[in-house]
């Protein structure tokens, strides 16, 4: 029994693992019209993380759900009652986020539906299998740390260059940017994100690479 405990958690923990490192945005890029268009503070990023696991995470685990106790409903109904329920979670999500940005709904303007519907995006990305509820709760909870990972650094440089302060703290230079709050802006961050990204995750394999030859000749 303990072993069997113990194969599961480590492969919960190797899903999660997974799924923040295939970074949704980064990598997929999945909800990036968000990143590009909110994430242009800090602030804003960490409102957009909060509308994002509000409705990706009940999203996914509710697919998950029907997936296993209701087979036989299609998959164009499955989606549809994913999307409402996501949509419904929007209004929550709005409280929660009301004492950090109150004006965050207002500026997000049509890109507020876009991210009740973008946990299809993550649900219905290439390669997506139903699944059981836990492992698709922790391939939610990934996912979104991946979107937080990538929304705070897209919102933090933007912030840094348009504004000269991060979380609305000033960081002590006068020289500005205020084109880095443009759209244009978001997309040349999240590409050097992305390169960023990617750089970083072939050096983790090299290492883990070498440690593994190392391993292999020590034995």
């Amino acid at each position: 029994m303990a072993s069997e405990r113990t194969a599961g958690t480590s492969g919960l923990l190797k899903r999660f693992k997974q799924a923040l490192g295939e970074n949704p945005v980064l990598l997929g890029g999945l909800a990036l019209a968000p990143v590009v268009m909110v994430s242009t503070t800090v602030k804003n990023a960490v409102a957009l993380i909060i509308v994002m696991a509000c409705t990706l995470i009940p999203a996914m685990v509710l697919e998950a759900l029907l997936a296993k106790y209701a087979p036989k409903v299609p998959d164009f109904a499955r989606m549809s009652i994913c999307a409402l329920v996501a949509a419904a979670m929007l209004m929550p999500a709005k409280m929660a986020v009301a004492p950090l940005a109150q004006n965050i709904f207002d500026s997000l303007g049509m890109y507020l539906a876009l991210t009740g519907v973008s946990a299809l995006m993550f649900l219905h990305s290439p390669g997506r299998q139903p699944e059981e509820p836990l492992p698709a709760a922790v391939d939610a909870v990934g996912g979104v740390l991946g979107f937080a990972l990538a929304a705070l650094a897209v919102g933090a440089v933007r912030e840094v260059f348009s504004l000269g302060t991060l979380w609305g703290s000033p960081m002590g230079f006068t020289l500005k940017f205020p084109a880095a709050a443009m759209p244009f802006a978001g997309f040349f961050a999240v590409a050097f994100a992305a390169a960023a990204w990617n750089g970083l995750s072939a050096l983790t394999r090299k290492i883990a690479g070498r440690g593994a030859k190392r391993k292999g000749a020590v034995r």
